[in-house]
């Protein structure tokens, strides 16, 4: 299922314009793909031709939210359910370790690919915790982390 530009663009939207990489996603809960372009570095004096381990960060940040805040809008997985992406989005959404091999280079300059399959989620105390595999260029990256989502309510303690 196409992720609409609409909900892409409202999701970034708490990133500077030059960093919103992610250009289109589809998701097949729990498979949530994604197109980005990264772009030149704005972290170091001249630009590098390939990808680093903070871009390709950056697009796992990007697509984890995007597919987090589908899941939930679209109730594709009951352990979302009642859960306020809005709520989440800045404080209450967490990888906590993502772990990135590299087979290849990436190219920064044209569009690439990626994905993200969750394999397990486990909701201790109020905190769910998401394990997934990752991938980005046929596996030119690849690796797998883990995610956190603390559904707090209006006092700060999680639901």
């Amino acid at each position: 299922m196409i992720v609409p530009e609409e909900s892409i663009r409202e999701v970034l939207s708490l990133y500077k314009p030059e960093q919103r990489i992610l250009q289109s996603a589809n998701i097949d809960y729990p498979k949530i793909e994604g197109h980005f372009l990264i772009g030149k570095t704005y972290y170091t004096l001249s630009p590098f031709e390939h990808a680093t381990d903070i871009e390709i960060q950056l697009c796992l940040n990007q697509l984890a939210y995007v597919g987090i805040s589908e899941t939930i809008k679209l109730s594709l997985d009951p352990l979302f359910k009642g859960i306020d992406f809005k709520n989440l989005q800045k404080e209450g959404m967490y990888i906590i370790e993502s772990r990135k091999r590299f087979k290849r280079q990436i190219n920064p300059n044209k569009e690439i690919e990626g994905s993200i399959l969750i394999k397990e989620k486990i909701n201790k105390m109020g905190i769910i915790f998401c394990y997934a595999d990752f991938q980005f260029e046929n596996k030119s990256c690849f690796g797998n982390l883990e995610l956190a989502v603390i559904n707090k309510v209006s006092n700060g303690e999680t639901k």
